[in-house]
């Protein structure tokens, strides 16, 4: 089998090999060579390859182990290895495009010469940084845009570390920067410390030549709409994202529709189009043709931003002409086997690319799954169009879900219903009237009105059905990141299911017209990977089909509670900066969410200061981390107070997870933060409770929260507290036979309070007798004036919790508290140094995870 498409197999085997090497660990290296070994051995048993094609694959294998291991090698710093980071000045050049959000400048710089200040060192080495210019005046924004790719400037400022993943599954910008050839980062304050300098041609400019004629060429679209529609055409159909509002970017996202805003096989398959009937008009013969399209193609995917989605259709198309030019027939699984071999060359580390990834499993899904899908459907010539759509959204909705779920963890169920009627809208109407129009501009804005104007409608009409789409919340799931082995059985399922539909439907119809259907016959590469006995039996294949299915139906439980018979409780204290969050998951699988960190703001923001998409906690750590877990709801969330370092993420969180019950202090504070949480929370109808001192409050029957303050009584009215610290609720959480006490942000004075009040109440026989606490999570982010020898001795935590920003201007945690819990010997855990702190809860048992 391997003989008949002998590149497919040839490509698989080199990037095994890459992948394989990628994991940096020869146990899992040779692990994989030893199953390739036995597969191979197993074809050649079977007759299925020869001899000399498996020392090929083999070959193939080692070979991309070897091309990923030597990349790694070469890729590293050519500075100091051991060197942390301090003041630099470096000479060299942007290599990147400028972007300039606000009062932040982004770029990539290669120096050509570095001077480390604090070494007294040069290095006359290339090294690659990324550049972050926080630009102080407003005036200094017109020097910033004089910074274009190929400017040859001299830079100052201070170098850093990247930052790794501080929380289990989080985003890795460390790894994510490396894979791009940049290993430090490069800060600098005020538009001074960068100086164009004059310098000769480069061949980089041509690159910033390409970028000045995408700004040109897209200018039309800010004259005539509107900038959240000019943002959206922009990514239609040149590529240009940067200018693309980043809350209608997720509209697109929830309901599955992102695909369309990047340039992909659906741009390049309509470009060609377009081109063909203009050329047509022109009576150019069909040679003529694709001499033209040959030259137009790199063109356009240069225009379009040369994405792996758009190198990838390109060229596919460009091979496919070629191979149309030479009057042999084309097989697209040949096609796109040597396409992908041939970007993986070119950059190997493109395959760890999102867009990369979903451009070719998703192709080569289609091109596998629909004949397959097709064979199944009722045979209808009038309807044909709409069963080649269905079956093109069906398959691709199948390819693309675990890859979906395992970078973006949400799939809405209405996706198959936007991208059938959404997807031919948009590619077929907007972006061609679109194009038009953009032509149309660039000759008079006048004439050009009449179409812009049908193309506002357009938009407004489809921004309108995503926004319906995305806000029936019922329909739009959470999935936990899914391991590497339940996408491959994913994958192995669905190959056997399209494997039985072709069985299928070449047994219900003409064989040959069921062959004739697909010219380059890329299913056949299922016929060559399994071969199953032919039965005309029903009951055999009515029995294969429920099989089939049921293993679908099983792993699809799975994914969406990976945790549903586990019965270890899981407390995180999570690092999200100089702020609490806590995520409790109790052995019933009750979920708990204690605050939700933010940043604490410091007066208004000058209007030219503020960006399209600023960093905030909720939506950009807590959300996505939450989301990472699985987690579709929220049993109980519980807000220590009111300041914004515990409720600023928060907002994203109630927007997008459903809150069943929330517990705060009963009072009120009028800041931004707190009006805009409690308004949300009002609209979402969520139940608020305020917890009284002595209450214990069963979550489930392992689980119980004690209250220890601050409220004696509910409040018959709210009341304004601007000092909400000393008002943080403070409780034990026992789980089996471990208690966990949160303090919020407490001083030493209500700690005594608190220890008083308890006393007290013990001695009335109204509470039980303090249990021993296993894990305290320090007051106050470890405040000087907090975690008093008083509390110490009373409470007597084995182990202490301290959640605290890196590097954070409070000066926390304080020394004078790290030596309490010293003298107290309560061992320490920092978010700012270990990052997420986790804990597995048992039922005679409790222990501390290292995730990293």
């Amino acid at each position: 089998m391997i003989q008949k498409r002998p590149i497919i197999y040839l490509v698989i085997a080199f990037l095994l090999g890459h992948l394989a090497a990628s994991m940096q660990k020869i146990d899992i290296w040779l692990l994989v060579l030893l199953a390739l070994l036995m597969l191979l051995a197993c074809t050649l048993l079977l007759k299925h390859c020869t001899a000399s094609m498996l020392g090929l694959l083999l070959l193939l294998f080692i070979a991309g182990s070897a091309e990923r291991y030597i990349v790694d090698q070469r890729n590293v710093t050519a500075l100091p290895e051991n060197w942390e980071g301090g003041s630099v000045q470096a000479t060299g050049m942007i290599v990147s495009n400028v972007d300039i959000d606000g009062n932040s400048v982004k770029f990539t710089f290669q120096s050509s010469e570095t001077v480390l200040h604090e070494l007294d060192y040069t290095i006359y080495e290339k090294e690659v940084f990324m550049v972050h210019v926080t630009l102080q005046a407003e005036e200094e924004l017109e020097q910033a845009r004089l910074w274009t790719r190929g400017s040859a400037i001299q830079l100052a400022g201070d170098l850093s570390i990247p930052a790794e993943a501080s929380n289990e599954g989080a985003f890795d910008y460390q790894l994510y920067l490396k894979r791009q050839g940049i290993h430090w980062l490069w800060k600098s304050s005020g538009s001074s410390n960068v100086e164009v300098i004059e310098t000769s041609w480069h061949p980089i400019r041509l690159l910033h030549g390409v970028d000045v004629l995408r700004e040109h060429l897209s200018a039309p679209f800010d004259r005539m709409f509107s900038p959240e529609e000019s943002g959206f055409l922009k990514g239609l159909t040149l590529g240009i994202r940067s200018d693309l509002d980043p809350e209608q970017f997720r509209s697109f996202s929830t309901v599955g529709l992102t695909h369309i805003l990047a340039i992909s096989g659906l741009h390049v398959a309509v470009f060609m189009y377009m081109m063909t009937a203009l050329l047509k008009m022109l009576r150019l013969s069909k040679e003529r043709i694709i001499s033209f399209l040959l030259l137009a193609i790199p063109c356009y995917i240069a225009l379009t931003g040369a994405s792996p989605s758009v190198l990838r259709a390109g060229m596919m198309a460009m091979i496919g002409l070629l191979a149309a030019r030479a009057g042999r027939l084309k097989d697209g699984l040949h096609i796109i086997s040597a396409v992908a071999g041939i970007l993986i060359l070119w950059d190997p580390y493109m395959i760890h690319n999102v867009s990369f990834q979903l451009s070719f499993i998703v192709t080569l899904g289609i091109m596998i799954g629909v004949p397959a899908f097709q064979s199944v459907l009722p045979s209808a010539k009038k309807w044909k169009w709409a069963t080649d759509l269905l079956s093109i959204t069906v398959v691709a909705q199948i390819i693309s879900f675990p890859v979906t779920i395992y970078y973006f963890n949400q799939f809405h169920f209405l996706s198959l219903v936007a991208n059938f009627f959404l997807v031919p809208f948009i590619s077929m109407i907007i972006m061609p009237l679109a194009l038009f129009v953009l032509f149309l501009g660039h000759v008079s804005i006048v004439i050009a009105k009449p179409i812009s104007s049908i193309v506002h409608w357009c938009n407004e009409l489809t921004f309108v059905i995503v926004k319906l789409l995305g806000e029936i919340e019922k329909l739009h799931t959470i999935w936990a990141t899914p391991p590497i082995v339940w996408i491959m059985l994913w994958y192995a399922t669905w190959i056997f299911i399209f494997y039985l539909w072709r069985t299928r439907g070449l047994l219900s119809r003409n064989s040959a017209q069921a062959v004739s259907t697909e010219e380059t016959e890329p299913i056949g590469v299922i016929d060559d990977m399994i071969h199953l006995p032919q039965s005309t039996s029903w009951i055999k294949k009515h029995y294969r089909g429920v099989i089939s299915f049921s293993v679908v139906l099983s792993l699809l439980l799975y994914a969406y509670m990976p945790q549903a018979l586990d019965r270890t409780a899981s407390v995180s204290f999570l690092d999200i900066g100089q702020g609490d969050a806590s995520l409790i998951r109790t052995p019933t699988g009750k979920i708990i969410l204690i605050d939700g960190g933010g940043t604490i703001s410091f007066g208004e923001q000058e209007a030219w200061k503020q960006r399209r998409d600023p960093f905030e906690v909720g939506k950009k750590v807590l959300l996505p981390l939450l989301m990472k877990r699985g987690v579709h709801h929220i049993d109980l969330l519980v807000i220590s107070h009111l300041d914004s370092d515990h409720i600023g993420g928060l907002y994203e969180v109630v927007n997008t997870i459903p809150i069943k019950e929330m517990w705060w202090n009963g009072s009120y504070n009028a800041t931004d933060d707190a009006q805009k949480l409690f308004a949300l929370v009002m609209e979402k109808n969520i139940s608020l409770r305020t917890p009284l001192i002595g209450e214990s409050i069963e979550i489930d029957r392992y689980t119980t929260i004690d209250m220890l303050w601050p409220l004696k009584q509910s409040p018959l009215q709210l009341q304004e507290v601007k000092k909400q610290n000393e008002q943080s609720i403070v409780f034990l959480l026992t789980i089996y036979q471990s208690t966990f006490l949160y303090t919020g942000d407490i001083g030493k004075e209500t700690e005594e309070q608190i220890i008083d009040e308890f006393s007290e109440r013990l001695k009335q026989g109204l509470v039980e007798p303090l249990p021993r606490i296993a894990v305290m999570k320090a007051a106050h982010h470890g405040s000087r004036y907090s975690t008093d020898y008083s509390w110490m001795s009373y409470m007597q935590p084995q182990t202490t919790v301290i959640s605290a920003g890196r590097n954070n201007h409070y000066g926390h945690p304080h020394p004078d508290v790290l030596g309490r819990l010293a003298q107290y010997q309560s061992h320490v855990l920092r978010t700012d140094l270990q990052g997420e702190i986790n804990f597995q809860v048992e039922s005679n048992d409790l222990y501390y995870r290292k995730w990293k």
